[in-house]
């Protein structure tokens, strides 16, 4: 058996459970008279060790279904335990129906009984002392379940304070590299290297997308270093200096056109960067007043709210931006592109918008008072309740244009295209329409009191509909 076993040793093994005691107790109580039960249970003992010492010789053995590899030893461990609960819990039950139940009955009460009764007593003693060990069993095992269920929820409590120290641990870590690199991005802002510069740009870019906690601190940045970078007032540059930072002339694009001054590529980048910023709550706007930002490419920019102030955006691109509640005030956007930008509650008073292009702009609730918007292309412009007084719009197309309830009065509309027009309740009052061209035009309950209406041509339905 031995050898056997030494050549399977690398197939999984476990003991067999110990036999089953045979039933001597009660045999050998009427075999004996009044010494029944302790010999039956001194030969119960007798044979389990003599089972264990023969398991323990022969190391009987039986192979299982494929497992996780278990070793020799730690088999014989589990199996010895097995074979000494089972003595241990035997000895227990011998000592209980044995020794204890005759010390229960009493011997000299026994001893002036006859068999038969001694039997009886001694069967009836031990189901009391079965019963008793079968309560404290449960009493244990319940015991043994509080603590257990005690132990795990200590553990668990442990667990979780663990966890939170290492959540804490892990987000003190997280911290203090973001703020490292904040700060090597700032270092590297300051480079005389526009490359530098460039990566610094895009570096505080990924810190912003990944930190909520930086976000407004990154535009902050962003936004002082276009200021500082492109200020309204400076000096013009010479060629050669206009050509640093420069980019290259797209296809299909002239050199004439690319003459136009931009911003340098560091300055657009940071620029870009602003205006694609994840849309999250901000206290503050962006700050860019009396920034040089002429030819600058702010297409689909979100810019809500931001401050730009006397800022220079002449032939910009801001296509489709997002500039609602925007303050523009002395601005300059000539010849810039604002096709389908919204100007929701913009204020552009004194702006300049000469020969823009603003066709399918949103300018709803806008202040344009005193603005230059003459040429300016504006077919399909949303102007509801925008204030225009004395706004200069000569020669600007309006055709098609939405004016519901906005406020003209003496604004400048000489030589003005409103072809198809809704200029329904609009204020009109003292407005310039000399040879303004209003064909098709709606203006019911529109307000031309104080116009000289001499040099129009309206239609007498036209008229009927106005106030006049």
């Amino acid at each position: 058996m031995r050898s056997s076993a030494a050549a399977d040793s690398d197939r999984n093994y476990t003991l067999f459970p110990a036999p089953a005691m045979p039933t001597v107790l009660r045999s050998s109580a009427a075999a004996d008279g009044d010494r029944s039960g302790w010999p039956g249970a001194a030969a119960s003992c007798r044979w389990m060790l003599a089972s264990a010492r023969k398991m323990r010789m022969r190391n009987v053995t039986i192979r299982l279904a494929p497992q996780a590899p278990v070793e020799r030893g730690q088999a014989w461990s589990a199996g010895a335990k097995a074979v000494l609960v089972a003595v241990v819990g035997t000895a227990i039950l011998a000592l209980l129906l044995g020794p204890i139940a005759r010390l229960l009955v009493g011997s000299g009460v026994l001893a002036d009984m006859e068999p038969k009764d001694q039997a009886v007593s001694l069967d009836a003693a031990r189901r009391t002392l079965l019963q008793i060990g079968v309560g404290g069993a449960a009493l244990g095992a319940l015991y043994f379940t509080w603590m257990n269920s005690w132990v795990n929820q200590r553990n668990h409590e442990v667990g979780q304070r663990t966890l939170q120290v290492t959540q804490q641990t892990y987000q003190l870590t997280e911290r203090g590299q973001q703020a490292q690199r904040f700060k090597d991005a700032g270092e590297q802002l300051g480079s005389d290297s526009i490359a530098t510069r460039i990566t610094a740009v895009y570096a505080l870019e990924h810190i912003m997308r990944e930190s909520e906690r930086d976000h407004e601190t990154v535009i902050e940045v962003l936004a002082a270093f276009v200021r500082e970078h492109a200020p309204a007032h400076r000096p013009t540059p010479s060629p050669a200096e206009a050509g640093r930072g420069r980019r290259h002339p797209p296809t299909g694009t002239s050199e004439a056109e690319h003459q136009r001054l931009r911003p340098a590529t560091d300055v657009q980048a940071a620029l870009t960067v602003i205006g694609r910023r994840p849309d999250r709550q901000e206290v503050n706007p962006v700050h860019l007043p009396e920034t040089d930002l002429r030819g600058a490419d702010l297409n689909g920019a979100r810019l809500n709210r931001a401050i730009l102030t006397r800022a220079n955006l002449e032939n910009a691109n801001l296509t489709r931006a997002r500039l609602d509640d925007a303050d523009l005030t002395d601005a300059h956007l000539e010849n810039a592109n604002l096709a389908g930008i919204r100007l929701e509650g913009a204020t552009l008073a004194r702006a300049h918008l000469s020969s823009s292009i603003l066709n399918a702009a949103h300018l709803e609730g806008s202040y344009l008072g005193s603005a230059h918007l003459d040429n300016a292309i504006l077919p399909s412009a949303r102007l509801e309740n925008a204030i225009l007084t004395d706004a200069h719009l000569e020669d600007a197309h309006l055709s098609d244009a939405h004016l519901e309830r906005a406020v003209l009065s003496g604004a400048r509309l000489e030589s003005a295209t409103l072809a198809g027009a809704h200029l329904n309740h609009t204020d009109l009052t003292c407005a310039h329409l000399d040879d303004a061209r209003l064909i098709g035009a709606e203006l019911g309950d529109a307000d031309l009191r104080g116009v000289d209406l001499s040099k129009l041509v309206l239609t007498k339905e036209q008229l009927a509909s106005a106030i006049t």
